[in-house]
């Protein structure tokens, strides 16, 4: 709070990607009372991650046990489909499909991987493995490798269409059954 004359904070308290990460509602709230300081809080409506689908987000909430509501069957919205894939080969291959016919696609993975920097020659390190299948995380450097975006754009960039975000962990790092995919059309 003391970084700026006019924090703001952009919280969505259900996504924590690190254990010791603080900055609740309530947390902020109060440090600020405590100091005399106003807080406005300001409910913000629609979600980068689902290209703003009400529907996708309420079905996570719900799948994840994160809301009051009990979890629900998907039913596509228009906003935001949700496939199964047998495997992650096969996830890639459909995103990349659907890459190359315009819609947004990704594939997530977990913060539990590690996270190597490029190689001596510039290349990025598998270090996401499943099975039989590999990819590197996103470039940890501040400028494009092997065509992978700078880590400051890995959200944005076009060329990012397959590379990774921040997601949840997998059960474990021999992980079988159906892989997910999200695809925003």
């Amino acid at each position: 709070m003391d970084a700026a004359r006019v924090p703001v904070f952009l919280l969505d308290e259900n996504q924590v990607v690190r254990k010791n990460e603080l900055g609740s509602l309530a947390e902020i709230t109060k440090y600020a009372e405590q100091r005399g300081l106003e807080v406005r809080h300001v409910e913000l409506k629609g979600l980068f991650r689902c290209g703003g689908s009400d529907a996708y987000d309420e079905w996570v909430r719900g799948f994840l046990g994160l809301s009051e509501e009990p979890p629900f069957a998907w039913e596509d919205d228009g906003a935001f489909t949700l496939r199964l894939a047998d495997s992650p080969s096969e996830l890639e291959r459909e995103l990349r499909r659907l890459n190359d016919e315009h819609a947004s696609a990704r594939i997530t993975a977990g913060f539990c991987w590690p996270w190597s920097k490029p190689t001596e020659d510039g290349g990025l390190v598998p270090d996401v493995r499943i099975e039989d299948w590999s990819m590197p995380w996103n470039n940890s450097s501040d400028k494009y490798v092997q065509g992978s975006p700078p880590r400051a754009l890995w959200a944005t960039d076009p060329g990012a269409s397959i590379r990774w975000a921040v997601s949840t962990r997998p059960r474990d790092s021999s992980m079988t059954g159906p892989a997910s995919s999200s695809v925003r059309t």
